[in-house]
């Protein structure tokens, strides 16, 4: 299974949460996101200090493939539509995990209306518990 997966699935790796084991047995697969994941990622460690270990997000970093932010990508996201619920920075997973639609099976979400989004545009949402 080749799956999208955005920061709030990821952050789950390093915060302990009830899905977590959910989403480290998702993390067998084949996962990709966009490099803005590492940035939002990096930025939740720095506000909220989370104890560790991060075994699980370093072992992620270094098997994920990362979808570079390129001009493609944003030209994409103007065509898109998306609903003006959607934040700008979940508009650009939105829309690069629609650009690798015929090459992924699902997108993993915790955000509600991320989900919603994704929905929207035709994208199938997981979001395991446990």
């Amino acid at each position: 299974m080749h799956i999208y997966a955005d920061s709030s699935a990821i952050i789950k790796l390093i915060k302990e949460e009830r899905e977590s084991s959910a989403v480290r047995s998702l993390f067998s697969n084949e996962i990709c996101t966009s490099i803005l994941s590492v940035l939002e990622v990096n930025r939740f460690v720095e506000a909220f200090r989370p104890k560790g270990p991060f075994d699980d997000y370093e072992k992620f970093t270094r098997d994920a493939y990362f979808v570079d932010l390129k001009i493609p990508v944003m030209i994409h996201l103007t065509n898109l539509k998306l609903p003006t619920f959607i934040k700008t920075l979940d508009a650009i997973h939105l829309g690069t995990a629609f650009l690798l639609k015929l090459s992924i099976d699902a997108i993993l979400t915790y955000d509600k209306k991320m989900q919603r989004g994704a929905e929207m545009i035709g994208l199938k949402v997981i979001a395991p518990a446990d």
